[in-house]
């Protein structure tokens, strides 16, 4: 069957099942308390709204999630959106030889209460932006409001024009949250505008890391443009302290707050390759990136 839907809702008890079904929306499709979610072989389309959910699944509770053999998603912006508005929490995402593109997103928000999402796996998948890379990263693992983020497991994913690989982001919105047991392998993109980031933060006096990451098998090339490493706010360039903290974010430049939101200053990453702070247990190996042709910075902050 081939459809293309605007909008597709359900509230089903039982089990998911979509298989060889074209998604066109506004959202794509969203279901709600699924005991299982199963995806295979489904062609997922959002060329008309490339700034919306490609499959947003909201309130699922612990189970497993699969999308197998999965032909094609596109997304300007996110594809799974994974997150819990309860207490109910995410667990056991999986998705196999599935072409995406631009992102997964593993995301928590709470409303107050502690969120987990873990257990999570992608391996065998393409993510690609047509034409210029713009966005979140390829790969963007954040813990925020609280929210718990572990064993998280990704393998052998190819991306085309995506911003930056990777990022890992544990940001201090609200206290609590946590960020552990990531693994990152096989990762090969080209094409790439921004390093990859491993980043927690510091909130007074307390250091709060990201922990046990490991990241191996990285083949990262950079699409040749101009590269301007002093970007300016008015008219002045930013040379504070960087602080990577705050909501996860990564466009084309990182974010650092120095006054407030309205004032902050936008600046490129001091490296290429890998940036990392605050974190515990950090393993890189293997870590092959290709900058741009005249680029003047180090492959990374960190000793690999």
């Amino acid at each position: 069957m081939k459809r293309k839907l605007k909008i597709s809702v359900a509230v089903v008890l039982g089990t998911v099942l979509l298989a060889g079904i074209a998604f066109g929306a506004f959202v794509a499709a969203m279901y709600i308390e699924a005991a299982t979610f199963d995806v295979k072989g489904t062609p997922f389309e959002s060329e008309y709204y490339m700034d919306e959910e490609g499959l947003f699944l909201g309130n699922i509770p612990r189970d497993e999630y699969i999308t197998d053999g999965t032909e094609y998603m596109e997304e300007g912006e996110r594809i799974f959106d994974i997150r819990s508005y309860g207490a109910s929490p995410e667990a056991d995402f999986k998705t196999n030889r599935t072409a995406i593109n631009a992102a997964i997103t593993e995301a928590s928000e709470a409303g107050g209460a502690v969120v987990v999402v873990s257990d999570v796996t992608a391996r065998n998948c393409y993510f690609f932006m047509p034409g210029i890379a713009g966005g979140y990263a390829g790969i963007a693992i954040e813990a925020v409001d609280g929210g718990k983020v572990s064993n998280v497991n990704l393998s052998n994913i190819y991306m085309d024009h995506v911003t930056s690989p990777l990022l890992i982001w544990l940001g201090y919105r609200k206290d609590g949250s946590a960020l552990e047991d990531i693994s990152v392998t096989g990762i090969t993109s080209v094409g790439c505008d921004l390093p990859s980031a491993v980043v927690g933060y510091k909130k007074s006096g307390e250091t709060h890391n990201v922990k046990n990451v490991t990241l191996s098998d990285f083949s990262v090339t950079y699409r040749e443009a101009k590269e301007d490493t002093n970007i300016y706010l008015k008219n002045k360039v930013y040379s504070g302290k960087m602080n990577m903290g705050g909501y996860p974010e990564i466009t084309r430049v990182s974010h650092a707050y120095f006054i407030n939101h309205t004032l902050s200053g936008y600046y490129d990453l001091p490296v290429y390759g890998l940036y990392a702070e605050y974190t515990e247990g950090l393993t890189v190996s293997n870590f092959d990136v290709t900058p741009r042709s005249y680029n003047t910075r180090a492959l990374s902050n960190v000793a690999f």
